[in-house]
């Protein structure tokens, strides 16, 4: 008696294929649109958030990103996500860019919790009394509004 296997190494082939360096996607989170009116003299919501994140002369730092953001990402808070993407890959449920698309998607609803959340230090009397409320990172709304994500290629602009 004789038997023939024959080896079926498609899932695995398509799976070194996407996680080729030539081939490789990366997911970004941030603000990559918007700008402010005039009154604002027209900065872009990414240096906005720059300021928050680090001060300024005028500003206290506010680091909604590394301490809001980053510290529970690299505390192991998406651990489990990270988990269930690699499953649906390697059985073929699903590809790396459709994961990174459900990963964006719950990176800016995290990332948009930590500016509506951020309390730390607290905007000044004046400065509350102009808002007419007091959380520090949000004023219009735009820099809120303007987080998203994209999936590329490794090193494209």
């Amino acid at each position: 008696m004789t038997f023939r296997l024959k080896k079926d190494t498609r899932v695995w082939d398509k799976l070194k294929r996407d996680m080729s360096p030539r081939n490789g996607l990366e997911l970004r989170v941030g603000f990559f649109e918007g700008n402010y009116g005039p009154e604002n003299e027209n900065l872009n919501v990414a240096q906005v958030a720059q300021f928050n994140e680090e001060g300024t002369s005028n500003n206290p730092t506010r680091p909604f990103i590394r301490v809001g953001f980053m510290a529970p990402i690299k505390g192991g808070a998406y651990n489990k996500n990270f988990k269930e993407s690699i499953q649906r890959i390697l059985s073929g449920q699903s590809s790396f860019k459709d994961e990174y698309k459900k990963l964006g998607a719950i990176a800016v609803r995290d990332l948009k919790k930590s500016i509506a959340d951020w309390d730390t230090p607290p905007n000044s009397p004046r400065t509350i009394e102009n808002k007419g409320f007091n959380n520090p990172l949000i004023d219009s709304g735009l820099m809120y509004d303007s987080v998203d994500f994209k999936v590329e290629r490794k090193g494209s602009n």
